[in-house]
């Protein structure tokens, strides 16, 4: 999470300054060395990190006029998106790592139990991106909390998948689900 604060942090300061960059300046393997390299410091070590690259990233938001918001750009991939969109995506962050800790017990969402604003906006992301990732020869029937169902597919194995809306989007991140549902194709 400290990593992805900064390199929000770096993409938002490039937008200040008109430019697009990617998120992290070496791509995918720059983000998994950064999070390899943090792996097993002490718990205090981490939360200082984290702290502190939140808090710039904290910064660089409120240095950060309404052009900027409006207008920004960042590539991700090979593709332009805003820089107002990392802001989502930050969130996400926040939500998907808490879930995935299972910390409950000290205050952390379980997958049930994620904002529903953050839900919703992340299922209006993932859903549409269902037909790619449905294997081959599958269809789902997808029934998300008390969403509308629709099936997502054309194969003839069709497999319902009923759960919560978080349960759902857990299953649609490739973070879990029951065995019996399709495996999906990556979503990112």
């Amino acid at each position: 999470m400290a990593r992805n604060a900064d390199s929000q942090t770096r993409m938002v300061e490039a937008a200040q300054r008109g430019e697009a960059v990617t998120q992290y300046a070496g791509g995918r393997p720059e983000r998994e060395a950064a999070i390899a390299a943090g792996h097993g410091r002490p718990a205090a070590e981490l939360v200082a990190d984290l702290a502190s690259a939140h808090q710039r990233v904290e910064r660089a938001w409120a240095a950060t006029t309404d052009e900027v918001w409006a207008t920004g750009l960042r590539l991700v991939t090979a593709n332009f998106n805003s820089i107002a969109w990392a802001l989502f995506q930050r969130w996400r962050e926040a939500e998907v790592h808490f879930a995935d800790l299972g910390l409950t017990e000290l205050g952390a969402p379980s997958w049930d139990a994620l904002s529903p604003a953050y839900v919703e906006g992340e299922l209006d992301e993932l859903i549409p991106t269902l037909p790619g990732r449905v294997p081959e020869g599958s269809a789902v029937l997808l029934i998300a909390g008390d969403r509308p169902s629709r099936v997502y597919g054309t194969g003839e194995k069709l497999v319902a998948v009923r759960a919560s809306a978080g349960r759902i989007l857990q299953y649609l991140m490739g973070r879990g689900g029951d065995p019996e549902w399709p495996a999906l194709r990556s979503w990112q």
